[in-house]
């Protein structure tokens, strides 16, 4: 880097474009012991910001993470260097124009349940990539939504979140849980009342996982997901998902009570005269009726507030 005023950047991005060129010429034959693959792992993982000039030209190897026919080391490494990207602060905020191409293409296809050990481990990268891909919100809401599908149709990514959410592997579930939170935070409003049924279904089933701490991840989930619930929702589903997060507030781990106490609070404005009946009724046969009088003041001071907006 001597005498280049960008020092080791500068060193970079004059030399790498060719070393990483005749890297992907050779993408087609790589092997878990490819010296091509190490090169390019090391350069993308040492370049730094220096990168971002290359990914255009990087970006279609990853594609091999969806062939099945692949060598699963391969396969595995690529899916850790992109996940090594997506988080990788210099980078990933260059990544939102591959979002939706990396979605559709690499990711949901590599999270697809299948069976075995190298199965579940790639799936596990892959929901990791998911969860960082959108949680620096490098797929637009458009194209999640693309993939979700609606109502009965369901898109690629509808059954794989649910099935990675109910994983064997506590690992998958409690990312994918937390892939979950960052998806309903970016379609915030824009599920349809056939998506919202099914979802609040498999999140209420989490929140019965064996598992504490992927009660406490899917409880987050739980309060990004009430965004999608319509003001004025089927008062019988609503009433349904209401007692069965409530339900939750009276649990013998204190830290599940604190996760799911925002889910609650997040449920009120969709009926508030109903969450109050229900809260209620619920609070009567809790031990402690503490956090459910927590919920009845936030959706007291709601009401107050919307009728002084009225008067």
């Amino acid at each position: 880097a001597l005498g280049l005023e960008g020092g080791g950047k500068e060193l970079f991005e004059r030399e790498a474009g060719g070393v990483l060129a005749g890297a992907m010429g050779t993408k087609g034959e790589w092997r878990r012991d490819s010296k091509d693959l190490q090169v390019f792992d090391t350069l993308l993982r040492s370049g730094g910001e220096a990168v971002v000039p290359f990914l255009d030209l990087c970006m279609p190897a990853f594609s091999i993470v969806a062939d099945t026919n692949r060598d699963a080391d391969v396969r595995s490494s690529l899916l850790v260097l992109l996940d090594f990207l997506l988080a990788e602060s210099g980078v990933q905020h260059h990544m939102d124009r591959f979002g939706a191409s990396l979605l559709a293409d690499v990711i949901v296809p590599v999270c697809v349940w299948r069976a075995g050990k190298v199965a579940s481990a790639l799936r596990k990268a892959g929901v990791s990539c998911m969860k960082h891909l959108m949680a620096q919100r490098l797929v637009k809401a458009t194209d999640v939504m693309k993939s979700l599908g609606e109502g009965f149709a369901a898109g690629p990514l509808d059954p794989v979140i649910k099935s990675c959410m109910d994983d064997d592997d506590a690992d998958i579930r409690f990312i994918a849980c937390g892939a979950a939170r960052e998806m309903f935070a970016i379609v915030a409003e824009m599920l349809d009342t056939e998506q919202v049924r099914h979802f609040y279904l498999e999140v209420l089933k989490r929140l019965d996982d064996s598992n504490d701490t992927i009660r406490c991840e899917v409880a987050s989930a739980a309060k990004a997901f009430m965004a999608s619930v319509p003001i004025g929702y089927d008062p019988s589903q609503y009433e349904y998902l209401l007692r069965n997060l409530v339900v939750h507030l009276d649990d013998q781990n204190d830290l599940v009570q604190q996760a799911v106490l925002p889910a609650v609070l997040a449920a009120a404005p969709v009926n508030p005269a109903l969450f109050t009946t229900v809260v209620k009724d619920c609070k009567g046969k809790h031990r402690s009726g503490k956090l459910c009088q927590e919920a009845l003041d936030h959706v007291a001071k709601l009401q107050q507030g919307s009728n002084e907006v009225l008067e």
